[in-house]
């Protein structure tokens, strides 16, 4: 099974961006037959070197980060990503689905 997760609303590494990414890592191990995709506007160094593959995509200069973070990212660049992986479930981390349609049930 392919899940996908989105990790990326804001550009601030805090508790609820930590929490996600230490379930995602601990769903790794616990399930290591799955395929983890999180989705990102930062990289994170926690997940160097583990089962959950990170896909960056970082703010353009002439965008606005608030924006990125708040809009673009969320409702635009992650449904993109997302279709073109093509996962089997949507995990959301954030209180917030994307906008855009989705090719997998979402969580």
């Amino acid at each position: 099974m392919k899940i996908s997760a989105d990790i990326g609303w804001g550009h601030k590494f805090g508790g609820a961006r930590r929490l996600a990414i230490k379930t995602l890592m601990a769903m790794s191990r616990i399930s290591p037959k799955n395929e983890y995709l999180a989705y990102s506007n930062s990289a994170h160094a926690d997940l160097t070197g583990t089962a959950v593959h990170e896909r960056v995509f970082p703010a353009p200069r002439y965008v606005p980060q608030s924006v990125w973070d708040q809009f673009v990212f969320p409702h635009a660049v992650f449904p993109e990503a997302v279709r073109r992986d093509n996962p089997d479930v949507i995990y959301f981390t954030n209180n917030i689905m994307s906008f855009g349609r989705l090719p997998a049930p979402a969580v």
